[in-house]
């Protein structure tokens, strides 16, 4: 089961990223790759909110490749109260999401998405929306790698990413 779970997140994220890969290679700071201690982090979006919302979602991929194990202790963002990693799980015909105590495995060598449907970080109490022009960054706490900051691209509501002008 665990490896069918592995299938289908990975086949997600083949999916996802080929939606992002032909805007964000075109825009200055759309592709981000930031390495520390062996663990790469990239592809992260934060998806844009109605101008009301309270909370939004952050998905991207963690590249572990060093040795060791890591963890996915947290993260935080300036622009909001608080940020959670949750996890969705199906029980019964329902589909929930919950808060997961004490982080998420990086293994050695191995990549962790963080995905809608999936693991996921929840951006909670946000200080206003959440728009597709705006600039976000967001800071993901490992173990043993320390803090990481990001810049993130934004995905619309759908889950579609911003249109960029490429006459630059």
């Amino acid at each position: 089961m665990k490896c069918l779970s592995s299938l289908i997140i990975s086949l997600f994220l083949i999916a996802s990223h080929s939606a992002f890969a032909g805007t964000a290679n075109h825009e200055k700071h759309a592709h981000h790759d930031h390495n520390s201690h062996g663990l790469m982090v990239k592809d992260v979006v934060i998806r844009a909110t109605t101008p009301n919302a309270g909370a939004t979602a952050a998905y991207g991929i963690i590249h572990n490749h060093s040795d060791s194990d890591d963890r996915l202790l947290g993260a935080s963002v300036s622009f909001a109260k608080k940020t959670e990693i949750h996890e969705m799980k199906q029980v019964g015909d329902v589909m929930k999401m919950r808060e997961i105590a004490g982080g998420i495995i990086i293994p050695a060598g191995e990549m962790v998405a963080l995905a809608n449907g999936a693991e996921h970080v929840m951006i909670i109490g946000l200080s206003g929306p959440i728009t597709m022009d705006g600039s976000y960054q967001i800071s993901f706490e490992f173990e043993q790698a320390g803090t990481i900051t990001v810049d993130a691209s934004t995905i619309s509501l759908s889950g579609k990413p911003a249109a960029h002008n490429h006459s630059h």
